[in-house]
């Protein structure tokens, strides 16, 4: 008898066998239920064998649950069907089918004749109108199948349907719980990364881990170009991704509709209609992949690159099915997020250390302070100008700097204006210092921004005492030349010329020492602008004291100072002739201008150690102990 019965249904499928996300305990629930359906059956029908398949909901394919024979061996099946088995026509169909001889069927099912059978009963296992799989029972002689038989195996289809359903939805369920801890294990640790590059890497390694596929590829979007930037595979994979290396968006079709259309995109090599070109393939993945998936990574609408899947294990084929793919941008989402957090935090970092490097390299002191007045921070020139390090002010008051009141700093505090650059003056650690200062109000304190000018103050000062001095020391030759002049131009009473002669020779004497001033003023002149060429040569020391005191001798006569030398005759000294020269005229002019009238000026030059010293001794009234520490500076 030949019978097939029931109404057509559609089929829902079971999950697959090798899905990571059921797990162990899922599994095993299972097996145990539909075994102990199964070897009721076997014992109640008195049939040498019984057979549960479930069908894979996302391959379509029917799978082998569990199996039973009277004999008590495992003489299992292969794991899947042949698409033109008795019981996958079951399970396409939903109709029951009972052959009680396969010898006498028109079309007897391929699998009889490959087990040794001879009857076989196949039953749709069928929960709210799907079907989940297939109860097959097997004898291995002729059996006729009668209403009682068919009641009874009935009963057993829906015990086994049931079975099937509360396992699955514990299944789902702890698949669902499954999925959310990947989840959370792929966001902990993408959150424990901040770099772009670790995060990157690590994303790479979880994705090829959690989903068991063969690589992953990160590549990200920039000028309309992908690069990838990280990658990893199973350590059996000899790969070598271009990092790097940048590919145009134009020439990657399936990346490019992943990412115009933010939406994922599986491929299947052995897939005309899915397949990537070769090329597009070798560039973000690697050739001998069979399937893979391509992920868009954006946030917020802004598109940050791709994720490229890819798996080479032929038997994972169909590794990308839709609950994968659903599980593939959760993680992707939680990989842009990541990616866009990593982004963020490098530019931070870069911008902090722009900020640091201006802050460090400015010319100008630069202070901010709380608005408690505490130090928060200052740079390595605002050290230098208050002599204080950063580690004793940073988090303490400001110390009482100010030497003017009110303060730059306190107008800003009274109105929380800026206060534009203003010149002060401060008591530094290492003194009285001149500072140009401004104050900028922040939303947590103040800016100080200082320029020290005690160094221009200073010139500034000196430039007005050079005017005076210069003035005074030009006046006197002036005034003694117009004058003499003057009587000449007159004309002298009895046109004495000897009288004539004498006032001739001041002239000339007062017109030297002007042509003198003003060589030292461009001397000093040339001297600070770096113009001025030194020429060393070895010179007899005795010979440029003896000029220098030949040219002073007038001078010396005048006021009677008699000048006494101790210097060895063969001592050398390696200098400029023309600045030593003019240093000992000054030092010997100096020492005549301030003795006493008959007084005496004593040149001593001795070597020690490795240095020459050359004194001028004189008994006048010598130098003020205040103006010692400025005898270096200069006028």
């Amino acid at each position: 008898m030949s019978m097939e019965r029931g109404p057509s249904c559609a089929c829902r499928r079971g999950s697959r066998s090798d899905n990571r996300g059921k797990g162990a305990m899922g599994a095993e629930m299972v097996s145990k239920l539909l075994r102990d359906v199964a070897e009721n059956a076997l014992k109640l029908m008195r049939a040498d064998g019984v057979y549960i398949f479930l069908c894979d909901e996302e391959t379509g394919e029917l799978g082998l649950g569990v199996g039973v024979w009277a004999s008590g061996k495992e003489e299992l099946p292969t794991a899947t069907l042949r698409k033109d088995s008795l019981a996958a026509r079951v399970a396409a169909t939903g109709l029951p089918i009972f052959l009680d001889d396969v010898e006498s069927h028109p079309h007897p099912a391929p699998e009889a004749r490959r087990w040794g059978l001879r009857a076989m009963a196949c039953l749709p296992l069928k929960r709210d109108g799907a079907v989940l799989g297939v109860l097959n029972v097997v004898y291995r002689a002729p059996h006729a199948f009668d209403e009682a038989d068919l009641r009874l195996l009935a009963s057993f289809a829906s015990q086994a349907a049931v079975a099937a359903e509360n396992a699955q939805l514990y299944a789902d369920l702890e698949a669902k719980a499954n999925e959310l801890a990947l989840l959370l294990k792929v966001a902990n640790t993408l959150s424990s990364s901040l770099t772009l590059p670790q995060t990157l890497n690590t994303l790479a390694e979880e994705v090829v881990s959690s989903l068991n596929i063969t690589l992953c590829s990160i590549a990200l979007l920039e000028n309309d170009s992908l690069s990838v930037q990280a990658a990893y595979a199973i350590r059996s994979l000899n790969w070598n991704p271009p990092i790097g290396k940048p590919f145009p968006l134009s020439s990657l079709p399936a990346h490019q509709k992943a990412i115009s259309s933010n939406t994922p995109i599986p491929f299947r090599q052995d897939d005309p209609a899915s397949a990537l070109p070769q090329h597009e393939l070798e560039a973000l993945l690697t050739k001998g992949i069979s399937s893979g998936l391509i992920l868009p990574l954006s946030t917020a609408g802004r598109t940050l690159g791709t994720i490229s899947l890819g798996e080479m294990r032929r038997w994972q084929r169909a590794a990308f099915t839709p609950h994968k793919i659903n599980l593939c941008q959760a993680m992707a989402h939680q990989a842009a997020l990541a990616i866009e957090r990593a982004q963020l935090y490098q530019r931070t970092m870069e911008e902090k250390q722009r900020t640091e490097t201006i802050l460090r390299e400015a010319s100008a002191g630069l202070l901010t302070l709380n608005n408690d007045l505490t130090v928060s921070s200052l740079n390595p020139t605002a050290e230098a100008i208050l002599g204080y390090k950063a580690s004793q002010l940073i988090g303490k008051p400001l110390p009482p700097i100010f030497t003017q009141h009110p303060s730059p700093l306190d107008q800003a505090l009274q109105t929380r204006d800026r206060i534009p650059p203003t010149e002060t003056t401060i008591s530094s650690k290492n003194g009285p210092k001149d500072l140009l200062l401004a104050v900028a109000p922040l939303p947590d304190g103040f800016l100080l921004s200082f320029s020290d000018i005690t160094r221009l103050k200073e010139i500034d000062r000196l430039k007005s005492n050079i005017v005076a001095n210069v003035s005074h020391e030009l006046r006197t030759p002036l005034a003694s030349i117009k004058a003499y002049t003057e009587i000449l131009l007159e004309g002298l009473e009895e046109d004495d010329p000897t009288l004539r002669h004498k006032f001739l020779s001041i002239i000339n004497q007062e017109t030297d020492r002007l042509a003198e001033l003003i060589d030292n003023l461009l001397d000093l002149s040339r001297l600070e602008a770096g113009r001025f060429q030194v020429n060393r040569q070895p010179l007899p020391l005795s010979q440029l004291v003896g000029e220098a005191i030949t040219s002073l001798s007038i001078q010396a006569q005048r006021r009677d100072i008699s000048i006494h030398t101790d210097i060895p005759s063969d001592l050398l000294l390696h200098a400029d002739r023309e600045l030593i020269l003019t240093m000992i005229k000054n030092l010997l002019s100096n020492a005549i201008k301030f003795s006493h009238q008959g007084g005496r000026v004593d040149i001593v030059a001795k070597l020690e150690q490795d240095h020459l010293a050359l004194s001028f001794i004189d008994r006048g009234i010598g130098i003020p102990e205040e103006d010692l520490p400025h005898i270096f500076e200069k006028f």
